[in-house]
């Protein structure tokens, strides 16, 4: 495990079954817990309900909720002085915030196999990546 990659499941690193134990401490339906399974097995965080990625990280759902909505709070914002002159405006998540975007990536995003043309925010991709799709057609 590098610096920045942390475990899957970060309150229940140690426990043997940890579909198990989310089925108990959120008394999980049958079918979410088919879902939570199904997820595990996938190599996804078992999130079949919200309070799930808090319980995992071990924080109050209050917590990650203030962060979806206020989430200016939750960036720091600052100016750098641009080659050409003038200023760029960066906004830089606080360092919570950052360590569950990581995570997040990490664990549900990095996972996730795009298809061919989605190429939107991907390495080595550009506008013109996406133009070839729609260069054959009409409209």
């Amino acid at each position: 495990m590098t610096r920045k990659d942390l475990p899957p499941y970060l309150s229940l690193q140690y426990v043997e079954d940890p579909i198990s134990v989310l089925k108990e401490e959120f008394n999980l339906t049958q079918e979410e817990f088919s879902q939570a399974k199904d997820l595990f097995q996938k190599n996804l965080p078992p999130l079949v309900r919200r309070e799930i990625l808090p319980y995992l990280f071990g924080i109050s759902h209050r917590f990650v909720a203030s962060m979806s909505s206020q989430s200016r709070a939750y960036y720091r914002q600052y100016q750098i002085k641009k080659a050409s002159g003038g200023y760029r405006k960066i906004e830089a998540p606080r360092r919570f915030l950052k360590v569950i975007q990581r995570w997040i990536y990490s664990n549900i995003l990095s996972n996730y196999q795009l298809q061919d043309y989605v190429t939107g925010f991907r390495k080595g991709k550009n506008i013109f990546d996406n133009a070839e799709f729609h260069r054959p057609k009409k409209i």
